[in-house]
């Protein structure tokens, strides 16, 4: 039998919504778009909430929204249907959170490279973004980005999921703006990003394709 994959998870309460927060101190921050695993505590131990919302991420990575069903996730997370639909009220809602907690853990995890790449100037923070996207690419279980994924199967824009990346995508935005104050064209750099993220995830080019969208995006820059 195929040993399930375990999970360290917090609880936080943030705007009388209960998410699990990832602790920086229990995951390793350089997979930025998936639920770290094997993190030496086993997926029974943790509260069930935390074990859907960890098993939902990994699926909808894996096999999409729409082609994954509820009872694979029950049945990863190893929780009663009733866990689901005490904190959920539909399928759709357990996608909404998944997606707001991954734009939390995407953020956080930005900032964590930036700090830990960059040095001084607006040109070494955006090359250290490219970097990091880069390094990502070259992971095993580099899967592409659950944001356009979601957006591509719920293009209805009133659709909560819809939603949540959209705010994802502006978020993003307002990220880059604060690594490159006073700077011009600078909303061409998350096209630039996406577009390796696309590139890297549909042929494969890895590091390639954010080293190709790094020269565009410096190019595009001024100040």
């Amino acid at each position: 039998m195929k040993e399930k994959k375990s999970l360290n998870l917090q609880f936080s309460t943030v705007k009388n919504d209960v998410y699990p927060y990832v602790s920086s101190s229990n995951i390793v921050l350089d997979r930025p778009f998936c639920l770290i695993y094997d993190c030496g505590m086993n997926t029974s131990q943790l509260p069930p909430y935390a074990r859907l919302m960890a098993a939902a991420e990994v699926l909808f990575e894996e096999k999409g929204f729409h082609a994954t069903g509820i009872d694979p996730i029950l049945e990863l997370a190893g929780v009663a249907k009733m866990t689901l639909y005490r904190n959920f009220t539909s399928k759709e809602e357990l996608i909404t959170a998944v997606l707001r907690l991954k734009s939390r853990k995407v953020l956080h995890w930005l900032e964590g490279e930036i700090a830990r790449r960059a040095g001084d100037g607006i040109p070494s923070k955006i090359e250290a973004l490219f970097d990091a996207y880069g390094d990502w690419f070259e992971k095993e279980d580099f899967k592409g980005c659950l944001f356009m994924k979601a957006a591509l199967e719920f293009p209805d824009p009133k659709h909560p999921a819809h939603k949540a990346a959209a705010t994802h995508t502006r978020k993003m935005f307002s990220f880059i703006e604060t690594l490159t104050p006073g700077a011009h064209n600078t909303e061409h750099v998350l096209l630039l990003l996406n577009g390796a993220l696309s590139v890297a995830a549909m042929t494969g080019a890895g590091q390639a394709s954010a080293k190709r969208a790094l020269q565009a995006a410096k190019k595009l820059i001024t100040t």
